[in-house]
């Protein structure tokens, strides 16, 4: 599995660009990762996962704890760019309701 990584953008504050893959060997990682930047931030936050390789069930698993911790925070929150197989995991589960997804 590739490394995933969250880099915040140069020019555009709040948006977060995420790359490699999102899955069960690195999903505690990666969510403690978005957790402190949801932690330290005050303004809406949007993750960009255009580059994103792959995302299994517990990496959309970590997408929905970052999405309750935006709502528990009051947070702005948006995902955007999710692999075809993300969106179609998200869809067949019933869950693109609770997602923030464009």
């Amino acid at each position: 599995m590739s490394a995933f990584t969250i880099t915040a953008s140069q020019t555009d504050p709040g948006l977060y660009q995420l790359s490699g893959q999102l899955g069960y060997d690195n999903a505690k990682a990666v969510a403690l990762e978005g957790e402190k930047l949801m932690a330290t931030s005050q303004q809406a936050i949007t993750l960009d996962f255009a580059a994103v390789e792959r995302v299994d069930t517990a990496g959309i698993a970590v997408i929905l704890s970052w999405t309750r911790l935006a709502q528990e925070k009051q947070q702005s929150f948006a995902i955007r760019g999710l692999p075809a197989q993300a969106l179609a995991l998200i869809e067949n589960s019933g869950l693109s309701r609770l997602l923030p997804v464009t």
